[in-house]
């Protein structure tokens, strides 16, 4: 049979780069107390501090922890001396007869006053107004148990082969900036790119049963910058192989007492490669299948049963 080579040409991809890098994404969301776990209060009361030189206890946490407080201290008008004001046993400011102090404390223990001098008259009057948010402890403990999972912005769990991380080229793949690196001891040109990752993620709270007792969807958004040799010309290509998130309680939000601060790590392996596509030209000839041959009925002594070790 004769073989008379052809030229042929075939389309195929070039990969000039191709790197695997594991991308960090960190979050810090803060999430609502569940209603009955965080509770809030409202105080108005109307003192007489006396001139005897004592602090006088306005109001006192006592068994309460970790408390937020926000509180106006009014001295009457009436009053001609000076009294000092002291917030968990530090001093904080002085006021005197139709003066104010309104302040915002992040763990507001105490709140005392006392006369700066002795006077000649036997006490001033004044009034505190104090609003408190605090949790107990039971609050916290039902939130340790957290999970935290790839989803759709509804919170269906999605698998990565479902497309659910979205990465692509964020730079302009025409105006790519160049960069000179030294690789195995020579100056190579790459290509700064910037690769745009996205998706969502969702963190369940689970009871002490392990049931889900309150769930939220929180998007992830972010740019990052890697070094390819991906010349003018080049695409970039972005597959995600792998993704873990976990996320745990870290604290409260100072700004918002009846929430709990949830700090989320988000880890991507990311396959990364610059291509381009090209045509190949090839010596070849099309193949076409042969004519099958019929088994005959016996076999050739030489052919025997044992050659096949399987």
């Amino acid at each position: 049979m004769s073989y008379q080579p052809d030229l042929l040409c075939v389309r195929a991809r070039k990969v000039y780069d191709w790197i695997s890098q594991l991308t960090n994404i960190k979050l810090k969301e803060k999430v609502p107390i569940k209603k009955g776990r965080c509770i809030q209060d409202n105080i108005c009361l109307k003192f007489n501090a006396p001139s005897d030189g004592k602090k006088l206890t306005l109001w006192s946490a006592v068994e309460l922890k970790d408390v937020h407080g926000t509180f106006v201290i009014v001295i009457d008008k009436r009053c001609e001396e000076e009294i000092e004001i002291f917030i968990n046993e530090n001093y904080m400011t002085t006021l005197t007869g139709g003066e104010l102090i309104s302040a915002t404390v992040a763990d507001l223990q105490l709140i005392e006053a006392q006369f700066k001098d002795n006077s000649a008259i036997n006490y001033c009057k004044g009034s505190l107004i104090i609003q408190l948010v605090y949790r107990p402890k039971k609050a916290e403990e039902k939130c340790k148990h957290i999970n935290c999972f790839l989803s759709d912005h509804k919170g269906t769990p999605l698998k990565i082969k479902e497309e659910a991380i979205s990465c692509m080229e964020h730079s302009n793949p025409s105006k790519r900036r160049d960069i000179e690196v030294v690789l195995n001891g020579q100056i190579v040109k790459l290509q700064e790119v910037e690769m745009l990752i996205k998706g969502f993620i969702t963190v369940e709270f689970l009871n002490e049963r392990g049931i889900r007792d309150r769930w939220f969807v929180f998007p992830f958004w972010e740019v990052e910058t890697f070094y390819l040799c991906a010349p003018k010309g080049t695409d970039i290509s972005c597959i995600v192989s792998k993704m873990e998130c976990k996320a745990e309680y870290i604290s409260h939000e100072q700004n918002c007492k009846c929430c709990m601060g949830i700090g989320i790590c988000i880890m991507i392996c990311l396959n990364i490669y610059a291509f381009s596509d090209v045509t190949l030209e090839l010596l070849g000839k099309e193949c076409k299948p042969r004519f099958a041959l019929k088994a005959t009925k016996s076999f050739p002594a030489s052919c025997a049963k044992n050659q096949c070790s399987f």
